[in-house]
């Protein structure tokens, strides 16, 4: 893009993805940071619901209440081919930076579950996990208010238990 020209972004945000990440440690912790792969697009079906989700922003873009406000796409193009889509995806595509999952809430019986409930360490006693960490999947939303939730509940829960 050039400097000086107006840009108005139009996108699309998938916020289900199809889980394919992983993350391991290079060197022993704390000499190295962890090496994460997020694993963007590594599952065909993101890629197109993403490109399905790009054709509906465009149709929208040109709906009688955007279309004199967005001006003309000018990456990938109007005319690009799904294929296209999916590159100019490959090129772009960031994160909503709402990571969740990481130590999923869930019974003590179930192999991913991390905490309980109530937040508590499965397995460990006095640790508690509550933050957006403990969400099994991502909230079609701002998780912010799902977090807020979550740590009301679980502090009343842990303020129960010690008064």
């Amino acid at each position: 893009m050039r400097t000086g020209t107006p840009c108005s972004p139009c996108s699309s945000g998938y916020c289900d993805p199809t889980p394919a990440a992983g993350c391991c440690c290079a060197q022993p912790p704390p000499r190295q940071s962890p090496l994460i792969d997020p694993g963007y697009l590594s599952d065909p079906r993101d890629g197109e619901r993403l490109v399905k989700g790009m054709r509906v922003a465009r149709r929208l873009a040109h709906t009688p209440p955007l279309q004199g406000l967005l001006g003309e796409e000018t990456t990938p193009g109007p005319s690009a081919s799904d294929e296209q889509l999916l590159q100019a995806l490959r090129q772009t595509l960031a994160t909503y930076q709402h990571p969740v999952g990481t130590c999923r809430m869930g019974q003590a019986d179930d192999p991913e579950a991390v905490v309980s409930a109530t937040g508590a360490v499965h397995g460990l006693e006095n640790l508690y996990v509550i933050d957006a960490s403990v969400m099994p999947s991502l909230p079609s939303a701002n998780p912010n208010l799902t977090t807020m939730a979550i740590a009301e509940h679980c502090a009343a829960t842990l303020l129960l238990r010690i008064v």
